[in-house]
């Protein structure tokens, strides 16, 4: 795979500036990183100044991505795991301490979820509001 924008792929939206190396694209069918609610997610691992990060995406309509987020502050508290709602640009985003998979955000949108896990800072966070909020 080549040097893309992050916001080349359907989804994966960071901003018009940063150049990332795709590294791999994968698939999960069912019970993405163990979860049983979330299936068939497709997830890209980029490179960017030496960093990696992972940016995984369900497309679903807004009623079905308000119960899948309901799903994961139930399991957050249901499995220990340490968040914070955060509010950036008018959104909710979820900041999780997890103990197995690290520090990630989760990003509900009107239409898709985003999850983005590995070395992201604010900015890169930022650009993803900026792009995919609708």
């Amino acid at each position: 795979m080549g040097i893309n924008y992050i916001d080349a792929g359907p989804g994966y939206a960071a901003g018009e500036d940063v150049m990332v190396e795709v590294i791999k694209t994968r698939f999960v069918r069912e019970s993405y990183r163990g979860l049983p609610f979330l299936n068939d997610v497709p997830e890209r691992m980029y490179v960017s100044n030496g960093k990696s990060f992972e940016i995984s995406m369900v497309l679903a309509d807004r009623g079905e991505i308000k119960k899948m987020t309901d799903s994961f502050v139930k399991y957050f508290g249901q499995s220990d795991v340490r968040y914070s709602a955060v509010e950036k640009d008018g959104k909710t985003i979820y900041e999780v301490r997890d103990t197995y998979e690290g520090d990630w955000v989760l990003i509900p949108l009107s239409d898709e979820i985003l999850c983005v896990y590995g070395n992201v800072d604010n900015a890169v966070i930022a650009k993803i509001l900026k792009n995919y909020a609708k």
